[in-house]
């Protein structure tokens, strides 16, 4: 038995639930972290499935974003060292994401505008 953490059908929070492998659970229903960890390397998060790389062009101030981190995130390290972690804001990761989805036009509109400009190429 795996142990998911999910709402109650009060809404009144979070509560352990015991779940059968292989059984899911609505993913609104899950609790999301507060924040998570930067990926390592070649390594992708867990949430979002993007990368180190990505995630620092959003994070950190850089001529792409005019020096103004998009995303929220938060260094813990010991008082006199030069390393810690770096942590990213669950919430403003997410709200980031949702401003920048691609929202284009509908599979019939996007399979016309296809067919209408290969149509122009053989002109």
């Amino acid at each position: 038995m795996t142990r998911l953490y999910s709402s109650d059908q009060s809404g009144s929070g979070p509560k352990a639930a015991d779940v059968q492998q292989g059984q899911r659970i609505a993913s609104d229903s899950l609790v999301h972290p507060e924040t998570f960890r930067l990926p390592s390397g070649r390594e992708r998060d867990r949430h979002f499935e993007l990368g180190r790389s990505y995630w620092n062009s959003k994070i950190l101030p850089n001529s792409e974003n005019d020096f103004t981190p998009e995303v929220k995130s938060y260094v813990l390290r010991k008082k006199g060292s030069r390393t810690g972690v770096r942590l990213i804001d669950y919430q403003s990761a997410k709200e980031f994401i949702l401003r920048h989805a691609e929202r284009g036009p509908g599979k019939e509109a996007a399979h016309q505008d296809a067919a209408g400009s290969s149509a122009k190429q053989d002109k």
